[in-house]
């Protein structure tokens, strides 16, 4: 009898200890532990990523940063709990977003995505998202989450020592921010830097690391040694050179017509200039020749052996369209903008000029179409700032436009565009620069029946309604060169893809990438698109072939081919273009071959940096923009 009370006496008392215990502030401090790593395992899984393959100091500076939130939260709230709550909740939708972000573009999400919400909205309902088995571990782990944190009970007494604490806490949040911002502090955690791979920087440091680093490097600084005076020195030379160097301005030029009688000499205008930057075009027999049941690009290999034409390189990769027409436009580069800028976004807020303002100085009257929301990425207010005189948009269009899947089509894009050229009064010098949406992802339509099948790689649908879409993209294009061609007045066609195609099949990226290397020159291929520049009348293409150029450059080889006034900007990177004919986001690649990373030091250093205080010149030191550089005299 004695050793049953004593047993009931026991557990009793154990019961008491640990009912205490639960609801003591040392098992509350254990579980919010718990819940800051599982958070930390949950970001982790929704950025599909191994924790194993993570290196010891990296994973600490995920750690940090969750607990920052943590203390941050309860220096406001002043409940461990709820703190708990809102930090993992946070974490959840910022990881969730970049698995989404992945999913529909291929490239993680960064922190100026945030600002692209609307356009991302607007497109959202094109995509289908995949589930897989890190997605809903991801889920179970954020419900445990909750669970944990419900048990947490002890909640601080609120006297002088609470109050200093959580005073203490928002200190060292607020400290963590700044030293984080304006100190070199991140370097002791030996995060990564692949911006050819920003998919395999933020494996290598964590999503949270990563996305803590990309806004970090999203705010732009004075360019050490950046001085107005020897920049303006610099620009002389330049502007000098514009002078000697650029064609007369005058209203008609001598060429040959296309006739075959070499004697038939006219006077002619200066051409109409057409740039078309096309969704999603590109030519996937960059990476590796596949097999299909028909040619998926039959008239554009058959134009491009009778124009210049060669590769462009982008600085981006499945979306941030923005950014690829922003450099083509400026001559600006994003080499020296962090990952995830887009200046449409964030800088572009007064009038610049542009490709746009250096062709208007010549008598040309411009302008701009896009087939779908004006609100997306500004531009009804970057349009007007850049120059263009007339802008429409799908909500101009609409009724107009024959819709594949459930963008414009290339087709009825290119009659709106000769509709603004017929329209336009005989001595009109007309630009326009088209930006078409028939082949912007997701991949995935139904019912859209694709016309090109895989005979190499079985059950790739995203694939094939790609292909299948750049078909219909092709037979487009030979309705706009057809039209053209029997256009009297000359006329000069720039056509590009602004970047590949994002998250097709993995099968499919399989099969391209079987031979490929981790190599610079292997990593650039993802970046590659077609271009031509075609004419109703007779270039010199021998003359201005170029195989290989990236977008900040293009716009200067157009002007060249047109006969036309450049700025001294252009003249100075066309000396650029010599050394290094093509520099991007990413890297660059010199005058051999050689591919480099942004932050090689090498002989091309002091060449960079002139570009770089250049485009601060003109992005940012706005007030003491030098303007004859970036301008041309009308």
């Amino acid at each position: 009898m004695k050793l049953k009370l004593k047993e009931k006496l026991k557990k009793l008392k154990l019961k008491e200890i640990f009912k205490k215990f639960y609801k003591s502030k040392y098992f509350s401090l254990l579980l919010w532990i718990i819940v800051m790593f599982l958070s930390f395992v949950m970001a982790e899984l929704f950025n599909t990523n191994n924790l194993l393959s993570m290196k010891f100091l990296r994973i600490l500076f995920n750690m940090i940063i969750i607990f920052i939130m943590n203390i941050f939260f309860f220096s406001i709230i002043g409940s461990i709990r709820v703190s708990a709550i809102l930090s993992s909740t946070v974490t959840f939708i910022l990881s969730i977003a970049n698995y989404i972000v992945y999913c529909f573009r291929g490239t993680p999400l960064d922190p100026l995505d945030i600002l692209s919400i609307e356009t991302g909205f607007s497109v959202a309902s094109t995509y289908k998202l995949t589930v897989n088995a890190y997605f809903i571990s991801a889920f179970v782990v954020y419900a445990l989450i909750i669970f944990i944190c419900c048990m947490i009970k002890y909640r601080p007494e609120k006297n002088k020592y609470t109050i200093i604490s959580r005073i203490s806490f928002a200190v060292i949040s607020i400290c963590f921010i700044f030293v984080c911002f304006n100190t070199s502090f991140m370097n002791i955690f030996d995060l990564s830097t692949h911006l050819w791979k920003p998919k395999t920087e933020y494996t290598k440091n964590g999503f949270l690391a990563s996305f803590l680093k990309q806004s970090v490097y999203s705010t732009q600084e004075e360019p050490e040694n950046y001085s107005l005076e020897n920049l303006s020195k610099v620009a002389k030379k330049y502007t000098k050179k514009a002078k000697d160097e650029n064609t007369e301005n005058k209203e008609t030029i001598e060429t040959s017509t296309n006739s075959t009688d070499e004697n038939n000499i006219v006077e002619q205008k200066k051409p109409n200039i057409i740039i078309i930057m096309n969704e999603s075009f590109s030519d996937m027999s960059v990476h590796r020749k596949i097999k299909t049941n028909e040619e998926v690009l039959p008239y554009f290999n058959s134009l491009i052996k009778k124009t210049i034409h060669g590769r462009v390189h982008s600085s981006v990769f499945g979306g941030k369209t923005p950014n690829a027409e922003w450099e083509f436009l400026t001559n600006n580069s994003m080499a020296f903008l962090a990952y995830g800028n887009i200046p449409y976004q964030q800088y572009l807020f007064k009038p610049t000029t542009s490709l746009v303002s250096t062709l208007e100085a010549q008598g040309y009257t411009s302008y701009s179409i896009h087939p779908y929301y004006g609100s997306g990425y500004r531009r009804t207010n970057v349009y007007p700032l850049l120059g263009f005189d007339h802008s429409y948009f799908l909500e101009d269009m609409e009724d107009d436009l024959e819709i594949i899947r459930e963008y414009a089509s290339d087709l009825s894009t290119y009659k709106e565009l000769i509709k603004l050229f017929e329209a336009k009064k005989d001595d009109e010098l007309f630009f326009n620069f088209t930006i078409t949406m028939q082949n912007h992802s997701g991949y995935e339509f139904e019912p859209y029946e694709p016309t090109i099948t895989l005979t190499d790689v079985p059950n790739c649908p995203k694939a094939e309604q790609y292909l299948s879409i750049i078909k219909e993209s092709d037979n487009a294009l030979k309705y706009l060169i057809d039209y053209f061609k029997k256009v009297e007045e000359p006329t000069i066609i720039l056509f590009f893809g602004d970047h590949q195609p994002p998250y097709l099949e993995q099968e499919y990226w399989d099969y391209l990438n079987k031979f490929k290397t981790d190599s610079l020159a292997d990593d650039e291929i993802g970046y590659l698109t077609p271009y031509f520049i075609w004419a109703n009348y007779d270039i010199d293409k021998k003359e201005h072939q170029t195989d290989d150029i990236s977008l900040n450059y293009l716009s200067s080889l157009l002007l060249d081919v047109a006969e036309l006034d450049k700025t001294p900007y252009m003249y100075f990177l066309d000396e650029m273009r010599e050394e290094l004919p093509v520099i991007t986001g990413h890297g660059y690649m010199d005058n051999t071959g050689t591919y480099h990373s942004l932050d090689e030091q090498n002989e091309y250093l002091k060449m960079l940096e002139q570009y770089k205080m250049f485009q601060y010149n003109h992005l940012f030191d706005t007030k003491n923009t030098i303007k004859e550089f970036f301008s041309v005299t009308k």
